[in-house]
């Protein structure tokens, strides 16, 4: 049904802002509303908070309604997806995997909104000329139907969030042990494992996965600068461990040492060395713990 837009009563959203409403906006325009909202008998708003603001903006009086009792399984569907990447109580696997659902729908019913040229009027045509005047009415170019641009506008989340989702879901399918990672680990992750050998994955997989037990990181940004201090801090250990080994105690240098060190000045060196040996002890148990890890794998693969 058709319904007066100062008609439907609009309540407390719970939503608190509405992504790109002028790209909404824009595709409505160019496509129209591909979907109906949803209301109740009195004309309350259940669905399309988005959709009945963005007919507003574009000067529209009135829009298609849906009583709730008349809408279709596919309809419900699209309802349902919509509130789930609302929630907060969700992984950020199961939000990106209803946005990528989500999207798929939506793609789908923007290409179903172009209009096909009318095939009489090409008749005429060989399969070639065809192909060149078809290229000429489309501007030299095929058009990419439904970008992601114009889907993510139709969902209201922005085209990086939806290609993240999309990435995530891609990563977590191709390494199923990628699923309880964060998003971004998750999606950094699948990249090193599609480069690297199948003997070296499970390393890669056991690193990330003691990696998200120590990290807060919520983006990318974040999660690269995590690693690119671990790296920092790796390469101070080595660094350090390496000027160590270079000490041979041997002799000849605590002769020589013992020139520079003496009663009043070997107590503060003394608790250097037990300080730093307290610290390596650890460094030991630490590294012996990894390789302890890796071999009880092995063991049982």
């Amino acid at each position: 049904m058709i319904l007066k837009i100062s008609d439907v009563k609009v309540g407390q959203r719970v939503r608190d802002e509405y992504g790109d409403m002028e790209a909404l906006a824009e595709s409505i325009k160019e496509h129209g509303l591909l979907h109906p909202i949803v209301v109740d008998s009195d004309h309350n708003l259940i669905a399309g908070c988005r959709r009945l603001l963005a007919c507003e903006r574009i000067g529209l009086t009135e829009i298609e309604a849906k009583v709730l009792e008349d809408i279709s399984e596919k309809e419900l569907r699209i309802l349902e997806l919509e509130e789930n990447i609302q929630r907060k109580n969700l992984t950020e696997l199961e939000k990106s995997k209803n946005l990528v659902e989500l999207a798929e729908i939506k793609e789908q019913e923007l290409k179903e909104k172009v209009v096909e040229p009318n095939c009489a009027d090409f008749a005429h045509l060989t399969d070639k000329e065809f192909s060149a005047e078809s290229a000429k009415n489309l501007g030299g170019r095929p058009q990419k139907v439904a970008s992601i641009e114009k889907v993510a506008a139709e969902i209201g989340v922005s085209r990086e969030t939806l290609r993240d989702a999309k990435q995530h879901v891609k990563a977590v399918e191709e390494f199923p042990p990628l699923a309880d990672l964060p998003k971004y680990q998750a999606m950094e992750t699948a990249k090193e494992l599609r480069k690297a050998p199948p003997e070296d994955q499970g390393k890669i997989i056991d690193l990330a996965q003691r990696r998200a037990r120590t990290t807060k990181a919520q983006t990318a940004d974040e999660y690269s600068a995590y690693i690119d201090e671990c790296w920092k801090m790796t390469k101070k250990y080595h660094k350090a461990i390496n000027a160590f080994m270079w000490i041979q105690a041997d002799e000849k240098e605590l002769r020589m040492i013992s020139e520079i060190i003496h009663a009043d000045t070997a107590p503060g060196h003394l608790r250097e060395v037990e300080d730093s040996i307290a610290k390596l002890s650890r460094v030991r148990n630490f590294l012996k713990g990894v390789v302890e890890h890796d071999q009880s794998k092995k063991a049982g693969t």
